[in-house]
């Protein structure tokens, strides 16, 4: 069941609402109260299966309808948002692919060869110099996008023997969908916002890291507690032709932060992207 889904479809899997609000409640009932799927509670719409459609024509007009309000008035705007940038950061998260199947990995994919084809960025050889004339002479940069970082992040899970491996597995991910596009600046990093595991000895011999677990054995959220050692999978040197959810292992932990609010936690690569996003 785990390998039939579409992990990103949305706005199902919206934790925030327009406004910012987080999801309030515990269960999926109480969720759902403060939720709807859709613009607003009376224009909600669901996916539905080709057969209930043609059995309930009225309700599936009604859905089309409610589910393009929905494109004009909410996703319509963010895409032109992001055409109008001059840089994108765009988080592709190769470790949870791995840990959850070819599947999530099918759909990051495509959601990244759609929204570099929405935002078509880029710029010919023409346009280079009439965005440096205007940069010279109007001291004002022209909206649109020409560089894009691909960001790897979660990379504190993984053992540190492979964070170049991931690094591989990030380009060759989505590398040839960036470099279709002329006058485009791509570049590829690795990171984590916080550093919140630590490489036990023995290197590529055991893979073992040392954090706070987040989830026990079975899978079940659990408090904080002491530090455990855990063993993590080996990164492939390529992606596989196919692999499944459970096959790859880089187990959850909970943020390490310094006790002084005031100092920043170790983190890796933010200063990169940074670098090259503000260039």
């Amino acid at each position: 069941m785990g390998e039939h889904y579409k992990p990103f479809v949305t706005p199902s899997s919206f934790l925030l609402d327009a406004a910012g609000g987080v999801a309030r409640g515990t269960t999926p009932a109480e969720i759902a109260e403060g939720r709807f799927v859709g613009t607003r509670p009376e224009t909600q719409f669901v996916p539905l299966p080709a057969a209930f459609r043609a059995a309930h024509p009225e309700l599936s007009r009604r859905f089309e309808e409610n589910y393009a309000l929905y494109q004009r008035e909410m996703v319509a705007p963010y895409l032109e948002s992001l055409s109008r940038c001059h840089s994108l950061v765009v988080m592709v998260d190769v470790v949870e692919m791995l840990r959850s199947g070819v599947a999530m990995a099918n759909d990051g994919r495509q959601m990244v060869r759609d929204l570099m084809r929405v935002i078509d960025p880029g710029e010919s050889a023409v346009e280079t110099a009439l965005r440096r004339l205007s940069e010279a002479v109007l001291q004002h940069r022209p909206r649109v996008v020409t560089r894009v970082a691909f960001v790897a992040p979660k990379i504190d899970l993984v053992h540190p023997c492979d964070r170049d491996r991931v690094l591989h597995l990030l380009r060759k991910h989505v590398g040839s969908l960036a470099h279709d596009h002329d006058g485009l600046r791509c570049r590829f990093f690795v990171t984590s916002a916080m550093v919140s595991t630590k490489s036990m000895p023995g290197g590529e011999a055991s893979r073992t890291m040392r954090g706070l677990p987040y989830r026990d054995a079975d899978g079940v959220k659990i408090p904080p507690g002491v530090e455990q050692q855990f063993p993590v999978s080996a990164v492939p040197e390529e992606w596989p032709g196919t692999w499944h959810a459970g096959d790859y292992s880089f187990p959850e932990v909970y943020p390490v932060l310094p006790a002084y609010q005031g100092y920043p936690p170790d983190q890796i690569g933010l200063d990169r992207v940074l670098e090259f996003v503000m260039d």
